[in-house]
C-alpha cells in the first residue's frame, strides 16, 4: 500500500458528480434588463441599447457604428456622435443608448451626454407603422418594469403583441424571453416562447437566438437539428449570452449530441465563467478540481468556486469546502474552513454537505467534537436521501447510547520505512506521550494531501 492509497476512501465520499450540476442554467442577469435590450462589448467598452425598433450594430477597429430607427450613432475612441453631432467625453467604459419614442438619450458611464428628440422618427424603410411598433414596444417595457406605471406583465404582453403585429421583432424577442423563463403570474411556456423566437431570431436578437438554439437541440416544436442548434448557441455566445456558452459546455461535457470533449467543455465554461455566470463558474471549478480538460489545479478550482459561491451557488460552496478539506498544491488543508463551508451549503439544502458535517462533528475535524451535533446533521442528510446516512446514524446513536465518544481510526505515522496505523486520534496522542512519535515524525490522516510533521498540526501540537 502506498501513501496515496490512503486517500481513496474519503475522497470518494466527498466528491460530487459534475453532470448533476451542469444541467441547471443561469438566468440572464436582470430579467427586466433583457427587455428590448441588446448589448455588445467593443474594445473594452460595453454598449447597451434599450428600446427602439429596427436596429443594426457593426463594430470597427476603434468603436462601433449603430443605426436605430434610421438614426446613426458612432462611438469612436473618446467621441460619441448622434446624426453627425459629436461630443468628446473623454475615456469611458460604458455607453447606454436609451430610445423612448422619438427621443434618444446617450449616457456615458452613467452620465447623460446627449439628448435628442425628433418628430416623426422614420424607420429604415420609411414605414410609419414601425415607429408605432417601437412606441408600443416601449409601452410594453414600461409595464414590464413598472416605469412610470403600475407594473403589469399582462399589459406588457398585450403591448408587445401589438408591436409584434406591426413588425417589431424586438417585441417578439421580449415575449420569447418572458415565456421561456416565466415571470410572476406568467408560467414558463417553452412552446409559446419558441413561437415568438421564430419571429425574432433571424434579426439576431440574442434572447431568441439562444431560445431557438435550445429548441433545435431539444426538438421543442421543431425537428431536432444539432448542427443548427450549435450554430445558434455559438452565435448567442458570441453576443456574450452566458447561458448559451454554459449549455455548449454541458453538451461537450456529456457527449450526447456532440463528441465528448472535456477540453472544449472547459473552454466554454471558462468563457461564461469570466463573464460572471455562476453556474459556469461552478462547473469550471469542478473541471479544474477533477483535472478534466486540463491539469488539476486546486488554486484555480478554489478561485472559481468562491466566485460562484459569492453569487449564492450552493454546489460551488460545497466544492470550496471539499477543496479546503483535501487541500492540494497551493491550497493548504483547512478543516475549520471546510466545516464552515459545508455548513453554509448544508443550510441551503446540500445533502452531501450535511453528511460530511455530521462526520466532522463525529471526529472533531475543524469543529469541537460533538456527538449530538453529528447526529443532528446525519438526520438531515438522511431526510434528504443520502445513501450512507442511515447506517452512519445508527452507529452514532449506538455510540451515544453506550456513552462512548466515537473516533474513527484514520491516523498513520511513519517509523523508519514503515507506516504504522490506522489508529484513532487518542491512540496517536498516546504514542506521542510515550515518545514513539515526536514533533518531527511524519504523520498522515484522511483529508490531508500529503504527510506532514506532527508538530505542524494543531490538534497534535496541542
Amino acid at each position: 500500500m502506498t501513501m496515496t492509497d490512503f486517500l481513496r476512501p474519503l475522497r470518494t465520499r466527498l466528491v460530487a458528480v459534475i453532470v448533476g450540476l451542469a444541467v441547471a442554467l443561469a438566468l440572464p442577469a436582470g430579467m427586466a434588463g433583457a427587455q428590448s435590450s441588446s448589448s455588445v462589448t467593443v474594445n473594452g467598452v460595453q454598449i447597451t441599447i434599450t428600446g427602439g425598433g429596427s436596429q443594426s450594430i457593426s463594430t470597427t477597429s476603434t468603436g462601433a457604428e449603430i443605426v436605430i430607427d434610421g438614426r446613426e450613432i458612432v462611438i469612436d475612441g473618446t467621441t460619441i456622435s448622434l446624426d453627425g453631432s459629436s461630443i468628446d467625453s473623454g475615456a469611458f467604459e460604458e455607453v447606454e443608448i436609451i430610445v423612448e419614442g422619438n427621443t434618444t438619450r446617450i449616457l456615458v458611464d452613467g452620465k447623460e451626454v446627449i439628448t435628442s428628440t425628433r418628430s416623426g422618427a422614420p424607420s429604415d424603410d420609411g414605414d410609419d407603422a414601425l415607429s408605432e411598433a417601437a412606441k408600443l414596444n416601449n409601452l410594453g417595457v414600461a409595464y414590464y418594469r413598472g416605469d412610470g406605471v403600475e407594473q403589469s406583465f399582462e399589459k406588457a404582453i398585450e403591448y408587445y403583441e401589438q408591436a409584434m403585429a406591426l413588425g417589431s421583432t424586438i417585441a417578439a424577442d421580449n415575449l420569447a424571453n418572458m415565456f421561456w423563463y416565466g415571470v410572476e403570474g406568467i408560467p414558463e411556456d417553452e412552446p409559446r416562447a419558441v413561437g415568438y423566437a421564430k419571429v425574432a431570431f433571424e434579426d439576431d436578437h440574442s434572447n431568441s437566438v439562444y431560445i431557438m438554439g435550445m429548441a433545435y437541440l431539444q426538438a421543442i416544436t421543431v425537428e431536432k437539428d444539432v448542427e443548427l442548434a450549435l450554430e445558434l448557441l455559438n452565435r448567442a455566445g458570441d453576443a456574450e449570452r452566458t447561458d448559451a456558452l454554459n449549455q455548449l459546455g454541458v453538451e461537450y461535457a456529456r457527449g450526447e449530441n456532440v463528441p465528448q470533449d472535456d477540453a472544449e467543455a472547459a473552454a466554454y465554461y471558462r468563457r461564461a465563467a469570466d463573464l460572471g455566470n455562476h453556474v459556469s463558474q461552478s462547473n469550471y471549478a469542478w473541471f479544474r478540481w477533477q483535472g478534466r480538460g486540463g491539469e488539476k489545479d486546486a488554486v484555480e478550482a478554489l478561485r472559481y468556486a468562491l466566485m460562484s459561491a459569492e453569487q449564492g451557488n450552493t454546489s460551488a460552496t460545497y466544492l470550496a469546502g471539499v477543496i479546503h478539506y483535501h487541500g492540494g498544491e497551493g491550497v493548504e488543508v483547512n478543516m475549520a474552513e471546510a466545516a464552515r463551508l459545508f455548513e453554509a451549503a448544508a443550510q441551503e439544502g446540500h445533502t452531501t454537505a450535511a453528511f460530511n458535517l455530521g462526520i466532522m462533528y463525529r471526529d472533531g475535524d475543524g469543529v469541537e467534537q460533538n456527538l449530538d451535533r453529528a447526529i443532528e446533521w446525519m438526520e438531515v442528510a438522511l431526510e434528504r436521501g443520502h445513501e450512507e446516512a442511515a447506517g452512519e446514524l445508527e452507529r452514532l446513536k449506538a455510540s451515544r447510547g453506550a456513552g462512548q465518544t466515537p473516533q474513527e481510526a484514520i491516523w498513520w505515522f511513519a517509523e523508519g520505512q514503515q507506516q504504522v496505523g490506522p489508529m484513532t486520534l487518542n491512540d496517536l496522542r498516546a504514542e506521542m506521550a510515550a515518545g514513539r512519535v515526536g514533533d518531527r515524525t511524519l504523520v498522515w490522516r484522511k483529508g490531508m494531501s500529503d504527510w506532514a510533521m506532527a508538530g505542524s498540526i494543531g490538534e497534535l501540537a496541542q
